[in-house]
């Protein structure tokens, strides 16, 4: 039987998966508006940071895998991109639809592919997605 999940939690995952396949973060103005052309390449994320479900998801502009890294064990596998972009709208859709709380076997199937337990980081954590961007005007990458 698949947990359901209430909007607030789906959307979390959403979010994770819509900055696995665009892999930028952008500024914004003063009404939270994108500014197309100024934005962060995110190189990594990391979801259930300090749990020990924690995944880190390497990403690179030149390549359509999205490696991932079990920390714990070092061991790693890599999913295709394309593999989540064909369900995002879908998914985004029944987020949008839906009330209280509801399963979403498109997602489902995507967290076990994407080994994401959970997003969460640890109890004392504010954090739940953690994100390593790359700083074009001092080249550091926080």
């Amino acid at each position: 039987m698949k947990l359901t999940k209430n909007k607030g939690e789906w959307s979390e995952f959403y979010v994770l998966l819509k900055v696995l396949i665009e892999q930028k973060l952008y500024a914004a103005d003063e009404n939270l508006n994108a500014i197309e052309n100024v934005f962060y390449p995110i190189l990594s994320v990391i979801a259930g940071k300090d749990t020990l479900n924690q995944r880190n998801y390497e990403l690179s502009e030149k390549s359509e895998e999205i490696k991932i890294l079990d920390p714990k064990s070092g061991r790693f596998k890599t999913i295709n991109k394309s593999v989540i972009k064909t369900k995002l709208k879908g998914i985004f859709q029944i987020i949008k639809d839906s009330a209280k709380t509801f399963e979403i076997e498109s997602a489902e199937k995507l967290k076990d592919q994407l080994e994401c337990s959970t997003i969460k980081s640890g109890s004392n954590k504010k954090t739940d997605i953690v994100l390593v961007v790359h700083d074009w005007a001092t080249g550091m990458k926080p």
